[in-house]
C-alpha cells in the first residue's frame, strides 16, 4: 500500500461526516486500483475535465540538406493535422458497508471491500488498455514466438530482441522512448522468466539480463 493511501485511510478514521467519507473512500478505490493494475503502470494517467476529447497530431518533416545560402524552404514540405477523437467512458462498482459492518469489525470490513472494488476496478482498467495497445499495432510490426516460452525449444531472449528491433527501428523513436520499453506477459510465463539459467555466462534469470542489458521493464498480468 502506498502513502498516498494509507494517508487518505488515516484522513477517513478522523472524519464522522458521511458525504466526505464517500469522497474519501472513493479516491482510495481510484488510487488502489491503479496501485496495482499493470496496465496504468506502463502507459500512465492522464485526467481530463470532459467525456470527449480530440487531438490534432502532426504529421513529419523532413529536412532539406543542405542548401545554398538564402535558400527558402519548399512549399511542399509543411506541416499537416490528423484528428485523434477519444471518447471516455464510465465504469460503476458498487460499495455498500452496512449498519451490522459497523458493529462487527468495521474497520477490517470496509478495508476488505475496498480492496475487492480496487482489484476489479484494476482488472477492468488492464483488460482495456492492454487490449487497446495488443490492437493497435502497426502492420508488420508483429512477430510470432519461435516457440512457448515454458518449453524446451522456446526462445523468449530471441523473440523480445527481434521485438525490440522492430521497436527501434521505428521512424521518430527517441531516447525517452526507449526508456520506456516495457515486456507485458502472462502472470502464468512469470515463473519460466524467474528461472535462474546461464545466459551469456552469467547465472541469472531473463528479467534481470533484459533489465540489466536493456533497461527493460517486465509485468505480469
Amino acid at each position: 500500500m502506498n502513502k498516498a493511501i494509507q494517508e487518505l485511510m488515516a484522513k477517513l478514521a478522523l472524519t464522522s461526516d458521511n458525504i466526505l467519507k464517500a469522497d474519501i473512500y472513493r479516491e482510495i478505490l481510484y488510487r488502489a486500483a491503479d496501485f496495482i493494475s499493470t496496465g496504468v503502470k506502463v502507459v500512465g494517467v492522464k485526467n481530463f475535465q470532459t467525456l470527449e476529447v480530440k487531438y490534432h497530431i502532426p504529421s513529419e518533416l523532413s529536412v532539406e540538406y543542405p542548401v545554398a545560402e538564402g535558400a527558402v524552404a519548399t512549399v511542399d514540405n509543411k506541416v499537416t493535422w490528423t484528428d485523434f477523437t477519444l471518447s471516455l467512458k464510465k465504469a460503476e462498482v458498487p460499495l455498500f458497508i452496512t449498519d451490522e459492518a459497523k458493529t462487527r469489525q468495521f474497520d477490517n470490513q470496509w478495508q476488505l471491500v475496498l480492496k475487492r472494488a480496487g482489484e476489479a476496478l484494476a482488472k477492468e482498467k488492464d483488460e482495456n488498455i492492454l487490449e487497446t495497445i495488443a490492437n493497435g499495432y502497426y502492420t508488420g510490426w508483429t512477430h510470432t514466438a519461435s516457440n512457448k516460452w515454458n518449453t524446451s525449444s522456446g526462445d523468449p531472449a530471441a523473440d523480445i530482441a527481434q521485438a525490440l528491433e522492430s521497436i527501434l527501428s521505428a521512424t521518430g523513436v527517441s531516447d525517452a522512448d526507449i526508456k520506456n520499453v516495457a515486456v507485458i506477459v502472462p502472470v502464468k510465463a512469470w515463473g519460466y522468466l524467474m528461472k535462474t539459467q546461464d545466459i551469456e555466462n552469467i547465472r541469472t534469470n531473463l528479467i534481470n539480463w533484459f533489465k540489466d542489458s536493456y533497461g527493460i521493464e517486465f509485468y505480469p498480468t
